[in-house]
């Protein structure tokens, strides 16, 4: 069961992404209490509505968009982290993400729409990401966290991407099946 995880609730999104090969399409939307999607994302600096939000929603991913990757994956409550250009990964923080079981989460279209230079950080900070999380043992997510239909990719490429950033071939797949698995 391969699943993706997309921003658009749209008829068209959804349909196009089962084409493309995903099993299962969740949704995830920023925090703003209509609780219309699936899982939610929160900024890092909402870190203090975690509480009540992790009991409207079945996963909790926080954006690590203000560099505080101690502060979210220390919190019992999050989920997953979604790695961006900001986010400081090292032996520590994996080894807290292990203990706590915290997702660590490469979102497609922060590389998709990024600039050249941006582009380049992210792809480096992924492969470094990996290498980590293969050692410390932390389940790697990937998803397109699509909001319309030009920011979808298939399966395949998704996979295909995944080998070249360093993943194995069973790690690349694996990396879209992981959250089926842990749905609460």
């Amino acid at each position: 069961m391969f699943v993706d995880i997309v921003f658009n609730k749209d008829n068209e999104v959804m349909s196009l992404s089962k084409k493309l090969g995903f099993s299962n399409i969740y949704t995830i939307e920023k925090y703003n209490n209509n609780h219309k999607a699936n899982f939610v994302l929160l900024e890092a600096d909402e870190l203090n509505k975690i509480k009540e939000v992790s009991k409207q929603y079945s996963l909790v991913f926080v954006d690590d968009s203000n560099n505080l990757t101690r502060a979210i994956i220390e919190n019992k409550d999050v989920d997953c982290l979604v790695m961006n250009e900001n986010t400081n990964l090292n032996q520590v923080i994996l080894k807290i993400m292990q203990t706590n079981k915290v997702f660590l989460v490469i979102p497609f279209n922060k590389i998709l729409n990024s600039g050249n230079n941006l582009r380049i950080k992210i792809l480096n900070k992924i492969k470094n990401a990996i290498k980590l999380a293969r050692k410390y043992k932390v389940k790697i997510i990937v998803c397109s966290f699509a909001s319309n239909i030009y920011e979808l990719r298939s399966l395949r490429d998704l996979i295909s991407f995944n080998v070249v950033m360093g993943m194995t071939g069973k790690e690349a797949k694996e990396a879209f099946s992981n959250l089926d698995l842990t749905i609460k």
